[in-house]
C-alpha cells in the first residue's frame, strides 16, 4: 500500500512501507516481526503468516524449512511471539513479503558454540511448553529438552514446572561444533535441599486440578498436597504445609496443610501418652525396690524365736548339758 502523493509536510520516501522491506532483501538488514498465525495449506507445507509494525496491509510468509527451528518444532505453538527475519522474495502485487531466519539463527548458533563450555550453567528463556520444553538460549537459537529431562519434581505436569517467558537456568551436557549441536538440561534444584518429615514450609499454589494442588517452595521445587473443596485457597495464593514425604533422590515432594490445632492436639496426646508410659515403668521400678526389701517371713525365712523354740533353751547345739 503506497501513497501516490506524500501528506502534507512529509516527505513520500519517509513513509515508504516497502523501503525496509529492499533493504532487508538487498543487504540482508533484520525486520522485525509478528508471528500472527500457522497456516497449512497441505499436508506436507507448514508456514508463519507474519505482521510488520507500521507495515499495514502486508502479509509475511515463512516456510518451516526457513523458521530456524529444530525438526519436529510445533511451528503454531510460536503464534504470538516476536522475531527476528530477512526478506527473501517481494510480491507487491499481492502485497507479501517472504522471509525466512535461517541464516540468522545459524550465526547465532556459531557464535554461541564458540563462547559456551561443557558443564557451564547458562539463563534461557522459555518460548513453547508442548510435550517438551523449547528454550532460547539467545539469538533466537531454540534447543528442545526432551520432557525426561525437563521434568525437575516427579508427579508435576511440565506445562505446571515452566511457563512461557520464564528464565530458568540450564547444564550445558553437550557441545558439538561439527554437527552444530547444543544440549541442555536443567539444573536439579534437589541436589541442594533438604527436608524432613514435619518441617513447615510456605509456598505459593501454582495449580489445582481435582483433589491435588501443586505447590511451589523454591524455584524447580513443586509438591502436591491433597486438596478438598472446602479448603479457602486458590492458585496463585501463599500457604502454609508440612512436609510429609520428601525423597532428593526421585525428586518428590508431599506436603499437607498445616493445622496448628491438630499439631497441637497431637503434641499433648504424645506428652499424655508419654507420661502415662513414664509413670508405668515408675510403678515398675517401685515393685522391683519393695521385692527387694521384703520382710524375712516374705522370703519364706522363719524368725529367730521359732528357731529357738526348734532347736530348744540350749540354742541351735540343742541338748547339750555339762
Amino acid at each position: 500500500m503506497e501513497f501516490k502523493i506524500a501528506p502534507e509536510g512529509i516527505k513520500l520516501r519517509d513513509i515508504d512501507v516497502w523501503e525496509d522491506f529492499y533493504d532487508s532483501m538487498e543487504r540482508g538488514t533484520p525486520i522485525e516481526a509478528v508471528i500472527c498465525g500457522t497456516i497449512r495449506p497441505s499436508s506436507d507445507v507448514e508456514y508463519w503468516e507474519l505482521e510488520f509494525k507500521n507495515k499495514p496491509g502486508i502479509t509475511g510468509i515463512c516456510y518451516a524449512e526457513d523458521s530456524g527451528l529444530p525438526e519436529k518444532t510445533p511451528l503454531n505453538e510460536f503464534a504470538g511471539q516476536k522475531i527476528l527475519c530477512k526478506v527473501n522474495r517481494i510480491d507487491k502485487d499481492n502485497n507479501e513479503v517472504y522471509c525466512g531466519r535461517k541464516d540468522i539463527i545459524l550465526a547465532n548458533l556459531k557464535k554461541l558454540l564458540n563462547q559456551l563450555t561443557q558443564g557451564e550453567v547458562i539463563n534461557a528463556l522459555v518460548r513453547v511448553v508442548k510435550q517438551h520444553v523449547y528454550v532460547d538460549v539467545g539469538g533466537g537459537v531454540i534447543v528442545r529438552i526432551n520432557q525426561e529431562k525437563a521434568r525437575v519434581s516427579d508427579g508435576v505436569p511440565l506445562e505446571i514446572q515452566y511457563s512461557e517467558g520464564d528464565i530458568i537456568k540450564l547444564l550445558v551436557t553437550q557441545l558439538n561444533k561439527e554437527q552444530e549441536i547444543i544440549e541442555l538440561e536443567p539444573v536439579n534444584p534437589w541436589e541442594k535441599q533438604s527436608y524432613n518429615r514435619g518441617d513447615v514450609l510456605f509456598g505459593q499454589v501454582v495449580y489445582i486440578r481435582d483433589n491435588l494442588a501443586f505447590v511451589k517452595v523454591k524455584a524447580g521445587i513443586i509438591g502436591r498436597v491433597y486438596y478438598k473443596k472446602a479448603d479457602n485457597y486458590k492458585e496463585g495464593d501463599y500457604i502454609k504445609l508440612q512436609v510429609s514425604d520428601y525423597n532428593p533422590t526421585t525428586r518428590r515432594l508431599h506436603m499437607k496443610r498445616y493445622d496448628a490445632r491438630q499439631i497441637l492436639d497431637r503434641r499433648r496426646e504424645r506428652a499424655r501418652k508419654r507420661a502415662k508410659r513414664n509413670k508405668q515403668e515408675s510403678n515398675d521400678t517401685g515393685n522391683d525396690i519393695k521385692t527387694l526389701g521384703m520382710s524375712r517371713k516374705q522370703q519364706g525365712v522363719k524368725p529367730d524365736d521359732e528357731i529357738d523354740k526348734k532347736n530348744g533353751p540350749q540354742g541351735i547345739n540343742g541338748g547339750d548339758r555339762h
